[in-house]
């Protein structure tokens, strides 16, 4: 029988992975895998490939009719197909068309930066060829497109060093403190926190914000459901704005502490010119990732604690750091706890990959206590 910690750790994994493709709208090669019919398939464009190698094993076509194959496969293999683009132009760097299926191929995987560079390539070479001209032109609106949507979702700057927790076992007792949170009035009370926090962001201290984990006892705690989100991002990438702001500001409402329903409403208000209002998110976002501060130092010792996996990603970009999508399960100063690989893009250690731990059990007994 599966234990606990292994029925979590799928759930997590899975969840984690989804929250990847929330931060990152039209993430590349999203596609789904029929092994029996797509096995055929591949099966079958594989022999035409080396039949056209025989026939002519030192051109560039064999190579390039071959990605252009792969690229239109709507499985996994079509993430190969840039290899056999660049075989192709090993063989012929002067073909203006080769150039042009590869820029297309890598424009059509969102990656539009790499298809620009192709398409720059190919005019080098036929500088009036209408279909790299008008492919060049729809790859830079595209990546315009792409540099405003990151600018109006980009994060608060930190405000300083964080207020540091004073006992982190304290905090960590969510036998003793969950209950509280739940209670209708004292220190501890989900509600009146809620209430103090939707009032003016700026007003709960990092210790009350931490006391926020109540959220996680509501029965409207949805921690891997992202219908809502999702659904937010799709009326930000529509250009609908307004009704972008209704909606996320309703799930706000029931959600005060939903960090990526706050994240869209950025973009929003940031969209509408609206400053006021940005910088009312910008400090309901701060006053978050501060409690979160406040819990822990991210190590294995004192994970931060996490009430939502959505934040985890979120919150590590507030600090400076790139999340990878390495994410693994494991047990921390005795709790549930994830450890995202993080890129340390700071001058000192750029580059450089470290582990971040967040203490997730307060998801983990919402669930348990849902059984």
């Amino acid at each position: 029988m599966l234990s606990l910690f292994n029925v979590s750790t799928t759930l997590r994994s899975l969840a984690l992975v989804l929250q990847m493709l929330v931060l990152a709208p039209g993430a590349l090669f999203a596609q789904v895998d029929n092994r029996a019919k797509n096995g055929k398939v591949l099966d079958a464009l594989e022999a035409q490939y080396q039949q056209a190698l025989k026939a002519d094993p030192n051109g560039a076509a064999p190579h390039w009719h071959h990605a252009n194959a792969l690229a239109k496969v709507t499985f996994r293999a079509s993430q190969t197909a840039w290899q056999y683009y660049e075989l192709a132009l090993r063989k012929d760097s002067l073909n203006a068309n080769i150039y042009q299926d590869y820029a297309a191929y890598l424009a059509a995987n969102q990656a539009y930066k790499q298809a620009l560079a192709q398409y720059d390539k190919g005019l080098a070479l036929a500088p009036t060829q209408p279909d790299l001209l008008a492919g060049q032109a729809r790859v830079q609106q595209l990546i315009r497109q792409q540099e405003e949507y990151a600018a109006l979702h980009r994060l608060p700057v930190r405000a300083g060093a964080a207020a540091k927790v004073s006992n982190f076992a304290e905090l960590t007792d969510f036998a003793k403190l969950l209950p509280l949170t739940q209670q209708a009035e004292g220190a501890y009370a989900y509600p009146a926190l809620a209430a103090k926090f939707r009032q003016d962001p700026a007003a709960p201290t990092p210790h009350e914000m931490l006391l926020l984990l109540g959220a996680t006892a509501r029965p409207d705690y949805k921690p891997y459901n992202y219908d809502a989100e999702q659904a937010l991002q799709q009326l930000a990438a529509d250009g609908k704005t307004e009704e972008l702001i209704r909606q996320g500001e309703a799930l706000l409402a029931q959600e005060p502490v939903n960090v990526l329903a706050l994240q869209e409403l950025l973009y929003g208000y940031r969209k509408q010119g609206n400053n006021l209002q940005v910088a009312r998110v910008e400090q309901r976002l701060r006053s978050i990732f501060e409690g979160v501060l406040y819990g822990g130092d991210g190590s294995c010792e004192q994970p931060y604690l996490s009430i939502s996996p959505q934040e985890e990603y979120v919150f590590v970009q507030y600090l400076g750091l790139q999340p990878t999508r390495n994410v693994s399960q494991t047990s921390c100063a005795g709790f549930f706890t994830d450890k995202l690989l993080v890129v340390d893009k700071s001058a000192e250690t750029s580059g450089q990959q470290k582990p971040v731990y967040f203490n997730y059990t307060p998801i983990m007994l919402s669930m348990r206590g849902r059984k």
